[in-house]
C-alpha cells in the first residue's frame, strides 16, 4: 500500500461543506457540523479542499495523502454559493451586528477577518504553508471577487436543531 501527497496542499482549509437547499456552503466557525447536519447533507467535513474556475469557486473533500491509484476528489467537488461564519456564544455577545438572534449578511472582508482561525489553521503538515500572512494571501486568491452569493453570519442559539433550522430557512 503506497500513499501519495495531495497536489493542493495548500488549498484545504479547516471548515465543513454542506449541501443546504441544493447550494453548496462553505462553513468555518463553532458548531458548524452538528447545526448544518439539521440544515442540509455534509460533503466534506474539517478538511475542505478549493479551487477556482474563473469566477466560481468549488470545494471538495480532501486530506494530505491519498492512497495510490485511488480517484482524485477534486471530481467530487461542489460549486460554493454561500460562505458561512458561526458565531460561538461569546462572539455573539459581543458582536454589535447580530441583532436578536438573526442570521446577518456581512462583506467579503469582514467574512475573512472573522474565519482567520479556519483560514490560518494548520496541523503540521510537511508541504502545508503554515505561515498566517501566506494563509491568507492564498485563500484570497481562491476566493476574492468570487460569484458568491452571500457572506452570512449565524449567531450562537441554544440548540443545535435552532441554528440548523435558521440556516436551513436563510439559504435558498
Amino acid at each position: 500500500m503506497k500513499f501519495l501527497k495531495t497536489d493542493r496542499p495548500n488549498n484545504i482549509f479547516y471548515g465543513d461543506l454542506f449541501d443546504i437547499n441544493g447550494k453548496g456552503c462553505l462553513i468555518f466557525g463553532s458548531g458548524k457540523t452538528k447545526a448544518c447536519r439539521v440544515a442540509g447533507e455534509d460533503i466534506a467535513l474539517d478538511f475542505v479542499c478549493l479551487t477556482r474556475e474563473g469566477d466560481e469557486v468549488f470545494g471538495h473533500f480532501e486530506m494530505f495523502m491519498k492512497l495510490d491509484g485511488s480517484p482524485d476528489p477534486i471530481n467530487q467537488r461542489k460549486r460554493i454559493d454561500y460562505f458561512v461564519r458561526m458565531l460561538d456564544q461569546i462572539e455573539t455577545s459581543q458582536s454589535n451586528n447580530v441583532h436578536h438572534g438573526n442570521i446577518i449578511s456581512v462583506s467579503y472582508d469582514e467574512f475573512v477577518k472573522l474565519s482567520r482561525f479556519n483560514i490560518c489553521f494548520t496541523i503540521g503538515f510537511e508541504t502545508l504553508e503554515t505561515s498566517p500572512e501566506k494563509r491568507i494571501t492564498n485563500f484570497l486568491n481562491l476566493t476574492k471577487n468570487a460569484d458568491i452569493k452571500e457572506f452570512i453570519v449565524v449567531p450562537w442559539k441554544s440548540s443545535h436543531e435552532e441554528k440548523g433550522t435558521i440556516i436551513k430557512k436563510h439559504i435558498n
